[in-house]
């Protein structure tokens, strides 16, 4: 493998990794957003 063929897959691997890392962080976000979503509903009704 040449210099050049090495650059392209690793900046293909650093672009998934990061589109993975993305995701993880907006599913982590909705999980939040729907664990609080539920809590102030909760307060008021008590």
């Amino acid at each position: 493998m040449n210099r050049q063929k090495i650059k392209e897959y690793y900046n293909r691997l650093k672009k998934r990794i990061f589109v993975a890392q993305v995701i993880k962080n907006s599913d982590k976000e909705n999980i939040i957003e729907n664990r609080n979503g539920g809590k102030p509903d909760e307060r008021g009704n008590h």
